[in-house]
């Protein structure tokens, strides 16, 4: 799974991928308390995809609040656990653009931009403010 957000949009944007984001984010409402990792998640670091792929309506309706929750939390894990700080850019994150500041602060870039509501439950996006301000970790040593 960690793969495929390396590619970037679109490839997470597959139908089959979203499935597993929503059992993600299913998850994670019922373990709604952190680290959610233990150990760290093996994944290719690096750019986050250098394609310009425009995402399309059909995409984004794939992509409901539920998916979302799953892949803003398997995004924030790689970037938290990342030993290189990843090149994100919003165009690549899709339909996940709103979060590049949250990826970004957390990596210590952009600390003073404003974090843009995110279509995610209350108390997750107030956890997410929180990691992106390094005060809470999302993966924890095994």
């Amino acid at each position: 799974m960690f793969s495929v957000f390396a590619e970037g949009w679109p490839a997470f944007g597959e139908a089959a991928v979203v499935d597993d984001l929503v059992a993600v984010g299913e998850y994670l409402l019922d373990h709604p308390e952190p680290p959610w990792v233990f150990g760290r998640p093996r994944h290719k670091e690096g750019v986050i995809g250098d394609e310009h792929e425009k995402v399309s309506p059909d995409a984004l309706a794939r992509l409901n609040n539920m998916a979302y929750l799953g892949a803003a939390m398997i995004l924030s894990f790689m970037t938290e656990s990342a030993e290189h700080p990843y090149q994100f850019t919003p165009r690549k994150l899709g339909p996940l653009r709103d979060l590049f500041p949250y990826l970004a602060r957390r990596q210590g870039a952009n600390a003073s931009t404003d974090l843009p509501d995110l279509p995610l439950p209350y108390e997750f996006e107030r956890t997410l403010r929180r990691w992106a301000e390094g005060r809470v970790n999302f993966t924890s040593p095994a």
